[in-house]
């Protein structure tokens, strides 16, 4: 048989086999488009929504920054506030034998030096020999936390009046004095004092605040 006849079976064979290849790439490339498509698709879905959660986020940060932001500035001017309140003046004394001066602040709580002067004052108006004795003994505490606050080193006010310049505070000896007389009530209660000598006593610790710039004199009309 020529050799002619049995060439066009092969050729048709090898025609058909690139047209399946060609058709099975074809699906398989279709396939492929469409996964990546799809998944394209839900790449774009997980972002929004991703996006939109981190928005949120965004959100609420910056919400609770801006919150913390307001609280941190209400909180510094209310301590601001009560600073400069508690420390209305600064009266200035000069310091011996340094030609300079030292800025002695008014005690903490302001006005709450007089309320508890006031106090003081009001036990003395009682009929009972008691609230006398207590009279020295707030009238002492109030002075240790005037000298505390002034910065005045010691364990005990004796101590801390020690450090105190006797030609600032020109009522020093009368201190010491009454101070004395509350050690004496505190550590014997049975020990009492007539209302002459407890009242000398508070005059003299009233004295020595206003010395001390934390007390103002009393205006008399």
């Amino acid at each position: 048989m020529p050799p002619e006849e049995h060439r066009a079976p092969e050729v048709w064979d090898w025609l058909f086999e690139i047209a399946i290849a060609t058709a099975a790439f074809l699906i398989v490339l279709s396939l492929l488009g469409f996964y990546i498509v799809l998944g394209y698709d839900w790449y774009e879905i997980v972002l929004g929504r991703l996006g939109a959660v981190w928005q949120a986020v965004r959100v609420a940060v910056m919400v609770i920054t801006i919150l913390l932001s307001i609280g941190l500035v209400g909180f510094a001017t209310v301590i601001l506030h009560r600073f400069f309140a508690l420390s209305p003046s600064l009266p200035v004394r000069a310091r011996p034998g340094t030609g300079g001066a030292i800025a002695l602040k008014s005690v903490p709580l302001g006005k709450g030096v007089s309320d508890e002067w006031q106090e003081v004052k009001k036990l003395l108006e009682s009929d009972s020999p008691s609230d006398w004795s207590m009279a020295v003994i707030r009238a002492d505490a109030l002075l240790d936390d005037v000298l505390q606050y002034l910065r005045y080193e010691g364990t005990t006010v004796k101590e801390r009046l020690d450090r105190v310049d006797p030609t600032m505070v020109l009522s020093l000896e009368r201190l010491y004095s009454a101070h004395r007389l509350r050690n004496v009530i505190a550590h014997d209660p049975t020990v009492q004092y007539d209302k002459a000598t407890i009242a000398y006593a508070l005059r003299s610790f009233e004295q020595g605040l206003r010395e001390l710039g934390v007390l103002k004199e009393e205006k008399y009309t």
